[in-house]
């Protein structure tokens, strides 16, 4: 499993990380990989992973779950809406490679922004 993205995830702690149990009782061996920082913008999601790929260059061979959480920091710096979905294109196309390969060892749950009370009278976001 790998985290990225920005702070939402960055701070997860590593206790909080998922196990999942065999009948038996004993833990699966899941490895978990954070390589979120705290302020990214969904435009630096690509370089997170490079820096992935650079760690562990299997990444791509293996079934993998991505989770990620970004756009705030997009949304209060400012950016426009079609800057933000151009960078999550790029993103996916970063992580899942060509439109015309389905890739099945590769998996994402993302997570946008959420109510922040910077948000309260941003009536455009």
């Amino acid at each position: 499993i790998v985290f990225l993205g920005d702070s939402d995830i960055s701070r997860w702690p590593s206790s909080l990380h998922p196990s999942i149990q065999k009948g038996s009782g004993e833990d699966y061996d899941i490895t978990c990989v954070n390589i979120a920082k705290g302020g990214a913008v969904i435009s630096d999601m690509p370089s997170q992973l490079k820096t992935l790929r650079d760690y562990d260059e299997e990444v791509d061979k293996a079934n993998t779950l991505f989770v990620a959480c970004a756009g705030e920091n997009d949304i209060s710096s400012g950016q426009s809406i079609d800057m933000i979905q151009k960078a999550f294109i790029s993103f996916l196309e970063e992580l899942f490679g060509s439109k015309q390969i389905h890739q099945q060892s590769k998996h994402l749950i993302f997570f946008g922004p959420k109510f922040e009370p910077w948000l309260t009278e941003d009536y455009a976001s």
